[in-house]
């Protein structure tokens, strides 16, 4: 379990939202907590150590260690989350409802409760980021819904809809990227956030003949592993380029679309283009 050791990249923050530990909770219970919960996560061919993916600060000196060194990124993360919706979504946020796809160890829903959000639901297939998230919440003081399920059964048997969608981390393992896009469209009322990797492939043109033939907006093919905890629960990985990433997001029914600059210190991934986050507006 690495902490912010040497050759990682922990950039400051540039949000000015506060978020800190609300609880009445013992150090001692939070610490063991905190070890139990990153040992469960030991993976012989994966993470020999265990770890969470998020370094979250517990307060009392506690610090969640990370599984590897580019964790780290994860706090600029929910930085240019917070940024996103507070440029684009002015209003009361406790009138608004959130659906996190693919919540994770619920950093992102901690964030949301401290902007004041209060109709939280996060989707997680993973029992151990649950139980991460939950504890993460009660140590914060949050309180969101938590769901255990895929996020391709959640929508397909989801009839609420939500002011707002986020998407972070999750279309690139995702195949059946499209169908996908079309129901978040439809329970997204406002907007959706999404951050995911991008393809930057050298292209020349193609061979078909001039009158049948492809854009270069594409999806590209990645074998990964399923055995970490960050992972998708396929071996396959569909990267889009830009181009297909915006298209993407119109075939699923958002009339404006745009990809997010970038603030603060950039961690590298994002700052080559391999990363990206888009705001898709109805």
């Amino acid at each position: 379990m690495d902490g912010y050791g040497e050759g990682s990249w922990a950039g400051s923050s540039f949000s000015t939202l506060k978020i800190t530990p609300h609880n009445l909770l013992l150090p001692e219970y939070i610490q063991q907590r905190t070890t139990d919960l990153a040992l469960a996560a030991k993976d012989s061919d994966w993470c020999p150590n265990g770890g969470w993916q998020f370094p979250f600060d517990f307060g009392h000196g506690i610090i969640a260690p990370t599984y590897t060194p580019v964790q780290q990124m994860h706090p600029w993360r929910r930085d240019m989350l917070v940024s996103i919706i507070q440029e684009n979504v002015p209003a009361n946020y406790a009138d608004l409802s959130v659906l996190d796809l693919g919540a994770g160890e619920g950093a992102m829903a901690v964030a949301l409760w401290a902007m004041g959000f209060r109709e939280i639901t996060c989707v997680e297939n993973r029992p151990l980021n649950i139980e991460k998230a939950q504890f993460a919440c009660e140590v914060y003081g949050a309180k969101a819904n938590f769901v255990h399920s895929t996020v391709d059964e959640f929508l397909s048997q989801n009839d609420n809809s939500y002011d707002i969608v986020i998407f972070m981390g999750l279309l690139y393992h995702v195949l059946n990227p499209f169908e996908m896009a079309r129901a978040i469209g439809r329970v997204a009322r406002h907007s959706c956030i999404s951050e995911t990797v991008i393809a930057q492939p050298r292209l020349t043109g193609f061979d078909n003949r001039p009158n049948y033939q492809p854009s270069e907006a594409a999806f590209y093919i990645r074998v990964d592993s399923t055995k970490s905890h960050t992972a998708g629960i396929y071996d396959l990985e569909l990267w889009p380029t830009e181009d297909a990433l915006i298209t993407l997001f119109q075939h699923g029914g958002f009339n404006k679309v745009q990809l997010i600059p970038n603030k603060g210190i950039v961690p590298p991934d994002f700052q080559s283009g391999g990363r990206r986050f888009a705001f898709a507006k109805k």
